[in-house]
């Protein structure tokens, strides 16, 4: 339990004011480090969006909710890192029945510079026959980037930002299917695309679908 300042005074000997949190005459649209009533900092920094831990070096790592209800998030007990995890959705089904690969459109995620991505990709995926391949092409990032994304259980893979998932079969006819890549993505010192998909059929005038909410997940390692 915390000392009461119900009988102290602020100043005198009491000295009451250096424990009392202020943010050093900034206001929360701003932003700002909270320090103690004697001038110390504390790593605390609010704003009116979130709150943020703001490291020895003067960055801040800011914490913002996106609730559209009340919301309880649990922490397990175990030490560890937080990595960044974006995560894309896709919200319309893309259909093609041609074998030129057409852009994905709304399916995209935009690297930071000199980083480096673990990448999951979880396709819901259909195709008018199990001889009609759904083929990708993935697009990027043409200068300074690298990417290996492997298929599980399978000798499928793409080893370039521009590779190709070249599958020559579908395991059922008209009936939505996964597929799941996994790899690294790394990039360079700029970034001249965003990382999308392209969707072709492996069989000119034979359908395949990429199916609304599919999902591209990419965490931030390095």
């Amino acid at each position: 339990m915390g000392l009461s300042l119900a009988t102290k005074k602020l100043g005198g000997t009491d000295q009451a004011f250096a424990w009392l949190l202020h943010m050093s005459g900034t206001n929360l649209a701003t932003g700002g480090q909270v320090s103690l009533g004697n001038g110390n900092d504390s790593p605390l920094y609010l704003s009116s969006t979130g709150v943020g831990i703001k490291s020895a070096s003067g960055f801040v790592a800011l914490l913002v909710s996106e609730a559209t209800a009340a919301r309880t998030v649990n922490l397990a007990d175990y030490a560890g890192k937080l990595y960044p995890e974006t995560r894309v959705y896709l919200g319309t089904t893309k259909t093609v029945t041609s074998t030129t690969a057409d852009p994905i459109a709304g399916f995209g995620f935009t690297p930071e510079i000199n980083a480096t991505y673990e990448v999951i990709l979880e396709l819901i995926a259909t195709s008018a026959a199990t001889t009609t391949g759904v083929q990708l092409t993935v697009t990027g990032p043409a200068v300074g980037a690298s990417l290996t994304l492997v298929q599980d259980n399978s000798a499928l893979s793409v080893v370039a930002i521009g590779g190709t998932y070249a599958a020559t079969s579908s395991p059922v006819a008209t009936t939505p299917f996964g597929i799941v890549l996994r790899g690294i993505l790394t990039t360079g010192g700029a970034v001249s695309a965003d990382f999308g998909l392209s969707l072709k059929s492996e069989v000119n005038a034979s359908q395949v679908q990429i199916l609304a909410g599919s999902k591209m997940t990419f965490r931030r390692r390095a």
